[in-house]
């Protein structure tokens, strides 16, 4: 069987082995490395964080989700380390994994845990966070 790229595993537990396969090929000898069980959370979460904020499954594909853990709490710049980073996008069969590895962060370096939305599916977090509000006039849309 042909091992599988990152692009074609949706982010589904039952993938969570096939997952781990993939990231121990490209591990190398890297120490940090993000693992299935991380990715996949990341995942469910992003999952979950887009259906709060009322964006249709429709229009949750093209979204992508990035994360990278926070630099340390030391003041100098010789203190930065090494922290596990990953990128996901969302496709019509689910989340899958666009990069993951190591990225070297500074000193109060923020946590980054972000979802960048697509046209459509900001137009939907607009609307439903105005649906209490009465309909948006064409024009203001």
């Amino acid at each position: 069987m042909a091992t599988k790229t990152f692009s074609s595993i949706v982010l589904v537990p039952e993938h969570r082995d096939e997952l781990a396969a993939a990231l121990d090929a490209i591990k190398g000898r890297a120490k940090i490395n993000p693992t299935a069980g991380q990715i996949i959370d990341a995942a469910e979460r992003a999952e979950q964080r887009l259906y709060g904020a009322g964006v249709a499954n429709t229009n949750r594909v093209g979204c992508t989700y990035s994360f990278r853990e926070a630099g340390p709490t030391a003041s100098s710049y010789k203190y930065r380390k090494t922290v596990t980073s990953f990128a996901l996008k969302r496709t019509a069969k689910g989340w899958v994994v666009t990069s993951a590895g190591a990225e070297e962060v500074y000193p109060k370096q923020g946590v980054l845990d972000r979802i960048d939305l697509t046209a459509n599916a900001k137009a939907a977090v607009l609307r439903a966070a105005l649906a209490g509000f009465g309909e948006i006039p064409a024009k203001a849309a």
